[in-house]
């Protein structure tokens, strides 16, 4: 004589779909009939109880699943990206447009680099600029880009990530160019910036869709910077961009680690470093 079946549940196609999966994986026979209040699932009597127990184990091991996203509050973003925006235009006050002494002995050479060791010149070239439109446009776009940054990992990491991202930067775009190539400028140091706010993204699970965002925003900048105009770099934009996603990415994995102090209350030392790293490359360069 053939088993009887029992009616357990019923429920819409989705629920039945799961209910079916979760049975299927324990191996408890079952069915699924389509009727007017639904779909029906249907086992044999004698696997009626422990379809129960696993369906019922199931729902209460993934009543809070998915988890709801814990935001992140915003930290304080300080003074630093109008102070950084300030600083660099009265440091191009004192320096001049690109041809000074301080400009040449600062700027991003290749052939000082590699051939003579100097690498304090991949941060020193960061605070240079070739004429006043170049600092306008740097300083404007850099102390926005900060800003937005600055709410996500605070004011001093945000100045720590531009300047050390962008020595990085440039060390990459240097060492695959000609020997006689030089350049300057904070823009390498915005666009990893840029960089940096789409591997924050990334980090927190929003997918590819929602750091696109950011590479878009970089890739428009670049666009309306021009291509090949005169202070244009697009080697080191690209390699700011390329090194600053994954910077943002460390950012983010930093933040949550249980330091003994919180992630805000270290702003005051990075932004101090910031200051120690430029004032010792400058010491090396004066000329």
């Amino acid at each position: 004589m053939a088993e009887p079946w029992r009616q357990i549940r019923v429920g819409s196609g989705p629920e039945a779909e799961l209910w079916s999966l979760v049975l299927l994986a324990l191996g408890i026979d079952h069915r699924l009939r389509r009727a007017e209040r639904g779909w029906e699932l249907w086992c044999p009597q004698s696997k009626v109880e422990a379809a129960k127990y696993e369906l019922a184990a199931f729902e209460a091991e993934n009543a809070a699943w998915p988890p709801t996203e814990i935001p992140t509050p915003a930290l304080k973003t300080g003074p630093l990206p109008v102070l950084s925006a300030a600083a660099l235009s009265v440091f191009y006050a004192f320096t001049g447009p690109w041809g000074g002494a301080l400009s040449r002995a600062g700027d991003v050479n290749r052939r000082a680099i590699i051939d003579h060791g100097e690498w304090w010149r991949l941060i020193t070239g960061l605070t240079l600029h070739a004429d006043i439109n170049h600092l306008l446009g740097n300083v404007t776009i850099g102390a926005l880009v900060m800003y937005y940054l600055a709410q996500e990992i605070g004011g001093g990491a945000a100045c720590l990530l531009a300047v050390v991202v962008g020595a990085a930067a440039n060390l990459g775009n240097t060492l695959l160019q000609a020997d006689y190539y030089q350049s300057l400028g904070f823009s390498t140091s915005v666009f990893a910036m840029i960089g940096a706010m789409a591997g924050l993204r990334l980090s927190r699970g929003r997918g590819l869709k929602a750091a696109l965002g950011p590479i878009g925003a970089g890739l428009a900048l670049l666009a309306m910077l021009g291509m090949g105009g005169r202070h244009t770099d697009v080697g080191a934009h690209a390699w700011g961009l390329a090194l600053g996603v994954p910077a943002g990415v460390v950012c983010r994995l930093f933040r949550n680690w249980p330091l003994s102090a919180p992630w805000s209350d270290w702003q005051s030392l990075w932004g101090l470093s910031v200051l120690l790293i430029v004032t010792g490359a400058w010491y090396l360069a004066w000329p």
